[in-house]
């Protein structure tokens, strides 16, 4: 929460419209704890904009409202969504062609789609949690 107050201290307005939207939208605990993620994980941005593009965490629309106001660079942002969207828009593209040979929509989405999803979420972040741990081990 350091972070936070600092940067509403020397008026850098992204962190106070984060705050309020995210006061807005969630419950107290989960919107401190989503500003003062946000504000101290700037380097992994881009890894950050792939795990909550691939995940059903927080929607798109929120994303792309709040990306600008805590100042994510244009392309960050871009490449983030752009390889974020993929994965489950080719699970949704199988499931639609799935759909088009079934007479049932309940095979639709397989566990194996589901698997790999969960696996490319989890690729996505991997970077992020081991950069402190690998700079720690190579200073």
């Amino acid at each position: 929460n350091l972070e936070v107050n600092s940067l509403q201290t020397f008026a850098i307005p992204g962190s106070i419209f984060l705050s309020i939207l995210s006061g807005f939208l969630y419950p107290f605990p989960l919107a401190l704890f989503l500003v003062c993620l946000v504000e101290r994980h700037r380097e992994h941005l881009i890894n950050y904009i792939i795990f909550l593009r691939i995940t059903p965490f927080l929607p798109n629309w929120f994303i792309n409202i709040t990306s600008p106001v805590i100042n994510v660079p244009l392309k960050v942002f871009f490449i983030g969504t752009f390889l974020g969207v993929a994965p489950p828009s080719f699970v949704a593209i199988k499931a639609g062609t799935t759909l088009y040979q079934l007479t049932t929509a309940g095979e639709a989405v397989s566990w194996n789609s589901v698997f790999v999803l969960m696996i490319l979420a989890l690729l996505s972040i991997l970077p992020a949690i081991f950069q402190k741990k690998l700079k720690q081990k190579f200073e």
